[in-house]
């Protein structure tokens, strides 16, 4: 209640009151925390879009531009890019053996209660590198599939020439034009999203595609070329 729609829920890592990991000294995963916390929500800060038209004798050439600014998106993608281990996060240490940075674990009394901490000494070991990056064995680490869905993209570039009436007027047309164009040439997205086009979703076109995607295909670049005469 009271909060912005298209909240993101997950159980975050367990963090002590100096913000220092908590971690398992059994597997050197994160701890998470018993209830899920809200890490962020869908809706963009600002959406804004240029359309420029340049014209130079004969030649006209046309290009759109689109910003979308901040929001979050789940990326499925990303999940499994982690889980195969192409995701370039999952070349850390160059996938040997670490102890996650600022961790500690837990010390407690014979009756559970925690009562201090002490530096984590547990690495994650050679076996379990490669499920620290899966949600399942390591629940801390599916926040990191919520990313900005933020970007620029070129959307769509056009150069026509228009020919010359009086080169036209003797075969009685009034306008000929021959036109070439591109569309989705360019994509900048945030450094922590080489993953994937947050325009696409997997989720419909309503209000749940703007939680994200579940392995949705690449986008594609198009090129064409047109010619348009008038009688």
């Amino acid at each position: 209640m009271g909060e912005p729609l298209g909240t993101f829920n997950v159980a975050v890592p367990l963090t002590n009151a100096a913000g220092q990991y908590v971690v398992d000294p059994a597997t050197g995963y994160f701890k998470v925390t018993p209830d899920e916390q809200i890490i962020g929500d869908s809706q963009r800060d600002f959406i804004m879009g240029f359309k420029n038209r340049l014209s130079y004798k004969n030649l006209v050439l046309s290009f759109g531009i689109d910003w979308k600014e901040g929001g979050e998106m789940y990326s499925y993608t990303k999940r499994l890019s982690h889980f195969t281990g192409n995701g370039i996060e999952t070349t850390y240490n160059d996938r040997n053996p670490f102890i996650i940075p600022n961790s500690v674990i837990e010390v407690t009394d014979t009756d559970g209660n925690v009562t201090g901490y002490e530096e984590n000494t547990t690495p994650v070991g050679f076996l379990f590198v490669t499920d620290y990056w899966n949600p399942g064995p390591n629940p801390g680490i599916e926040q990191g599939h919520v990313i900005d869905k933020t970007f620029v993209r070129l959307r769509d570039v056009s150069l026509t020439f228009n020919v010359p009436f009086e080169a036209i007027k003797r075969i009685g047309l009034a306008n000929a034009s021959f036109s070439i164009y591109g569309k989705n040439l360019a994509l900048w997205t945030p450094d922590d999203n080489p993953y994937v086009d947050p325009e696409l979703s997997t989720y419909g076109d309503g209000l749940l595609s703007e939680q994200g995607e579940f392995g949705t295909n690449p986008s594609q670049r198009s090129y064409g070329a047109s010619i348009k005469l008038t009688f």
